[in-house]
């Protein structure tokens, strides 16, 4: 709920209430006061009209009396007259009370005998009447009879609606009026400072420091200058935290490297030593009783699996020293499109044997980058190579390049970078796979088919470059894979390092890799 509308609804309940109180005590009140004139002056006509008709009597002239009855009756205020005789029978009414029975037998009886004037409060026809019975007298002090003059006290009922009315409409444009001062006051006293504020929390939200409007000096404007030195704090302890960060993750970074290099070498070295050997001279015997008994056909049919498997290790061996190896980033402006034709023509054979259509599409045209061109070719092998083996029916690999303004996923500063989409139609790999498709030795390959060190090792490279990868995939309907690379390639610390193991050999090693892939 506003604001406005707060300070609208605590200003019209209380005066709602305030003018219902009013307008009740001001109702009983006035109906009090009417009834009382009423009485006063329904008693002061009933004795006129006592004594105009006891004079009449006395006279001996009815005609007047009947004159009298309905002249009375004429009056706005009286609703009738009825003039009894001594013993209590209707001598004469008025034409309005001939279809009302007159029914309080026991209050005239009261009036002709104490012979004292009786006032009774009824209704008729829905209507609240007074009844004024009083006693027609002779000179000599003789009962005559009596007369009933009936009032009507309808008048007052419509005052107090009228009254009612009047107060509601008082009270309704009261309300009116103080909501019209209540939207200008709140709009431009309140809501635009605190739009103000509300944007300006939302720009620091996004990571940008507002100006805020300072026009008046009352409480928003104080609220607005703190505010403003809430922000400038807040930026230069994000400035702090931002160096320190970078500075801890490459402390980070270091120890980790430094660790994995050092059990990675360990363990690469004493596997070379240990396993290197003996599979050669296994591959060696293996190789010769392959040509010794040529025209076995089971015996070449083992011995093929058997090399097969020895090949197989070798290139598990190889790819854990690869993926342990220092070696240095020969940063250089680069073409993407170039080296992704050069990848696509390197793997053109391997495509078209599993019918696999690529298309590549550039948007607007691309700027160089500054990279290690054999390293991205290393990337995009191994991601065109995962492709192709989710898609063993054939399929489509579509590749998009375009120039892009983008948020760096870490540190959140805003880079020049090239994106490179890969789009393909193979079988997709399940929800609970993808967050860890980047982890070394992670495969959803069958046995024999991939080490599980493609995607990690290409990671590595994007990430040495200072850019970062994406991946999406749906069972069934392909995998998306997005590459980001910054125009200017990795900072110059980062450039200076050595790659931790993510450095590839040269395009002679690429060829040797799709080789034994073609084998395998």
């Amino acid at each position: 709920m506003k604001v406005g509308t707060k300070l609208f609804l605590s200003l019209a309940v209380p005066m709602v209430f305030l003018f219902a109180l009013f307008g009740y005590l001001d109702g009983r009140s006035s109906s009090h006061r009417l009834r009382d004139e009423l009485a006063r002056e329904g008693r002061a006509i009933s004795r006129t009209v006592q004594y105009s008709i006891e004079d009449a009597l006395r006279d001996r002239q009815l005609e007047d009396v009947r004159d009298l009855v309905d002249a009375i009756t004429g009056y706005e205020r009286i609703f009738g007259v009825r003039l009894f005789d001594r013993d209590g029978q209707i001598r004469y009414q008025s034409t309005e009370l001939e279809s009302h029975p007159f029914a309080h037998e026991a209050q005239l009886e009261t009036v002709l005998t104490t012979r004292d004037p009786l006032e009774v409060r009824r209704r008729v026809d829905e209507e609240p009447v007074v009844s004024f019975l009083n006693p027609l007298l002779g000179p000599d002090g003789s009962l005559l009879g009596a007369v009933q003059v009936i009032q009507l006290e309808s008048f007052i009922e419509e005052d107090l609606r009228s009254s009612w009315t009047r107060i509601a409409l008082l009270t309704g444009a009261m309300i009116l009026a103080t909501a019209g001062v209540i939207s200008l006051v709140t709009r431009f006293v309140v809501t635009r400072p605190i739009d103000a504020l509300a944007s300006g929390f939302r720009n620091v939200g996004l990571g940008r420091h507002p100006e805020m409007p300072r026009t008046s000096s009352d409480e928003f404007d104080r609220l607005a200058a703190e505010f403003t030195a809430m922000c400038d704090r807040l930026d230069a302890a994000q400035a702090s935290l931002l160096e320190e960060q970078e500075e801890r993750q490459k402390i980070e970074a270091d120890l980790r490297n430094t660790a994995r290099l050092a059990s990675l070498g360990e363990l690469a070295a004493g596997l070379a030593h240990e396993i290197g050997t003996p599979l050669g001279v296994i591959a060696g015997r293996a190789e010769i009783l392959q040509r010794r008994l040529a025209g076995n056909e089971q015996a070449e049919q083992s011995l093929e699996i058997v090399l097969e498997q020895i090949d197989r290790i070798s290139r598990i061996v190889r790819s854990m020293l690869d993926f342990a190896r220092v070696r240095e980033l020969h940063l250089a402006e680069v073409s993407v499109p170039t080296v992704l034709a050069r990848t696509l023509e390197f793997v053109s054979h391997r495509l078209e044997e599993r019918d696999i259509a690529s298309h590549v599409r550039e948007v607007s045209p691309i700027p160089a980058v500054r990279a290690d061109a054999e390293h991205l070719q290393e990337v995009f092998l191994n991601v065109i190579l995962n492709a192709s083996d989710a898609m063993p029916e054939g399929g489509t690999i579509d590749v998009t390049i375009e120039p892009r303004s983008e948020l760096h996923p870490e540190h959140g500063r805003t880079l020049e970078t090239v994106k490179l989409e890969f789009r393909d139609t193979g079988s997709g790999i399940a929800q609970h796979h993808i967050e860890r498709v980047f982890d070394p030795f992670f495969t959803t390959k069958e046995v024999g088919r991939g080490t599980g060190l493609g995607l990690s090792i290409s990671y590595g490279i994007v990430k040495e470059h200072g850019g970062w990868m994406e991946i999406e995939s749906k069972v069934g309907q392909g995998t998306t894979v997005r590459v980001h690379l910054p125009v200017t390639g990795p900072s110059a610390s980062s450039g200076s390092r050595q790659t931790n193991g993510m450095a590839r050999e040269s395009s002679r090693r690429n060829e040797e890799a799709v080789g034994m892939e073609r084998r395998g």
